[in-house]
């Protein structure tokens, strides 16, 4: 009798690590499908940033990005739609005074490369083209610093505003890793590089949504996400070897 259950308990032993290890072939495997599934998910960086970054000056409001992919074998066709607003004060009462907004929406579309061999948890490398499409608000006054108590001229006030839709492009290296029931997180480092345009040249813009500081030729971003996996058909499992 004794026998018979240390048999018994060795094989749903065993049964139970060849469950195991199938579970984790399932996690690594290696999807040939055309179309594998569409994944949806949102950026947690951007919103962080806004938090952490704010102060009484600069402010990065309501930043705020979707992410999409569609896999084509080892290929990721990506969508990202996103809306920023950003906020200057120079409230230097003697030599200027002045109060900056740029707001608007943004997207980004291009496709990802998987390079490892795992379809759940790999690395990729792909590249971007993005466009913004916002608006400029820019109010100021220039005060002229007095002279022996005699004001030299008078202080010089102006506003502007203007629409802009600058283009950039984007290398986009990253990882995305495999969490819970078809749940994802993982991040991308953005290198961006700014397309030129003789329309804004004399007068770049401070902040441009999606992209960053509007007077550099190229921005470093990261962006952290969480998404959702809606696969197309079930996901092929590895049989174990000798199986």
């Amino acid at each position: 009798m004794l026998l018979f259950i240390v048999v018994l308990s060795g094989k749903a032993f065993g049964q139970s690590q060849d469950t195991t290890k199938q579970e984790v072939k399932k996690i690594l495997f290696e999807d040939k499908r055309l179309l594998n599934g569409v994944r949806v998910g949102v950026d947690i960086a951007g919103i962080a940033y806004g938090f952490i970054a704010n102060n009484e000056n600069f402010k990065l409001e309501n930043k705020y990005e979707i992410n999409g992919d569609l896999g084509i074998k080892r290929w990721f066709m990506t969508l990202d739609l996103g809306t920023a607003k950003f906020t200057s004060i120079d409230a230097d009462t003697i030599y200027n005074n002045s109060n900056y907004e740029s707001s608007g929406s943004y997207y980004r579309v291009g496709a990802d490369y998987r390079i490892s061999k795992s379809a759940k948890s790999f690395l990729f490398f792909g590249g971007k083209f993005g466009q913004a499409f916002m608006n400029e608000d820019v109010q100021y006054q220039i005060f002229k610093i007095p002279f022996n108590d005699v004001i030299v001229s008078n202080p010089i006030k102006d506003s502007y505003q203007r629409p802009l839709s600058p283009k950039w492009i984007e290398l986009t290296p990253g990882v995305k890793v495999y969490i819970w029931k078809n749940f994802y997180m993982g991040y991308t480092i953005r290198l961006k590089f700014l397309i030129p345009s003789k329309k804004y040249k004399d007068y770049p813009p401070m902040y441009i949504p999606g992209y960053g500081v509007g007077n550099r030729n190229s921005n470093i971003g990261f962006s952290f996400h969480l998404m959702y996996r809606i696969p197309f058909g079930k996901d092929p499992v590895i049989p174990l070897k000798g199986r």
